[in-house]
């Protein structure tokens, strides 16, 4: 069973730290662990009693009226919500159809979409914000594992036809970026979109098999010689493993850089080295792979 700081418990459930300390002790809503260093640690039925308050909170409900209530009046109530609510956006919507395994609804619905927005800013708008929805019904306990794989699978492959549409850049002088997907299968999304985004761009890119170790990176760099290596990391992987796979990508790959992509909180990594540059999300380094465009083509002349 996982530990969760408050941190954590803000993040997964939108409520901010300094509420759900006041929550704790106003209503006696939670009784988080202590660590030796005396800071608050929560169990995973935490989670899923305080994503549920968070929900009801959300659709209108007070706090102090929802306190008295058990857990299971508490997720009937969120049954009852849910059944009852019509959906008010395309994310209502798709959320249903993933939850029917409705394909022929999500493949339109997602299509649709890429034509009318384009494909980055589906992945943003919808596909990143649809995600997170997710999560939190996982939390709840309103959708299984099952049915978040098949519609990460989905999404996957509909991204990897829609990149098959842009031809590969053969111009060996062109920008050349290699991704590197570690595991994750929402990772494995974000790579596809960046596949896709980059050969739209014209930028030359190989995408590497998700089982490739690190250690053959640098079979990787010797043939290729690319200007970049980019991966999204998971922005709950753990801050020691996310440094020591950083540090031994980079032994790996020679004088090219290091593009990382993670949302996580990478304050406190020590240092990085001088070819590595974080970026928050895809969307930022999409719009930095204009530079490295413009930087090439200056190389080139």
């Amino acid at each position: 069973m996982g530990l969760y700081s408050i941190k954590d418990l803000s993040q997964l459930t939108s409520i901010k730290s300094h509420t759900i300390r006041m929550w704790e002790k106003r209503y006696n809503l939670l009784h988080p662990g202590r660590t030796e260093d005396n800071k608050r640690y929560y169990c995973q039925s935490d989670v899923k009693l305080l994503t549920n308050l968070a929900f009801l909170v959300h659709n209108g409900y007070k706090i102090g009226k929802l306190t008295p209530l058990s857990e299971a009046e508490l997720s009937q109530l969120v049954d009852k919500i849910i059944r009852e609510k019509p959906p008010e956006d395309g994310i209502d919507h798709i959320t249903q159809a993933i939850i029917l395994f409705d394909t022929p609804f999500i493949e339109e619905y997602i299509l649709g979409s890429f034509q009318r927005d384009g494909m980055y800013e589906t992945f943003i708008k919808t596909i990143l914000p649809l995600s997170a929805k997710l999560n939190l019904l996982a939390l709840m306990g309103k959708i299984t594992q099952s049915q978040i794989g098949y519609f990460l699978n989905l999404i996957q492959k509909i991204f990897i036809v829609e990149s098959s549409k842009y031809p590969h850049n053969k111009n060996c002088r062109a920008l050349h970026l290699v991704l590197y997907p570690l595991a994750s299968k929402r990772q494995y999304i974000s790579t596809a979109a960046i596949n896709c985004g980059l050969r739209a761009n014209q930028i030359r890119c190989t995408e590497l098999g998700k089982d490739c170790p690190v250690d053959d990176l640098s079979v990787v760099y010797t043939i290729l010689k690319p200007d970049g290596f980019v991966t999204p990391v998971p922005e709950d992987t753990p801050l020691p493993k996310f440094y020591n796979t950083l540090m031994n990508m980079v032994k790996q790959i020679g004088n090219s850089n290091l593009y990382i992509i993670s949302a996580g909180n990478v304050e406190d990594v020590p240092s990085f080295p001088r070819n590595v540059r974080i970026f928050p999300d895809v969307i930022t380094f999409m719009k930095y792979t204009d530079k490295l465009k413009t930087l090439k083509s200056t190389e080139n002349r």
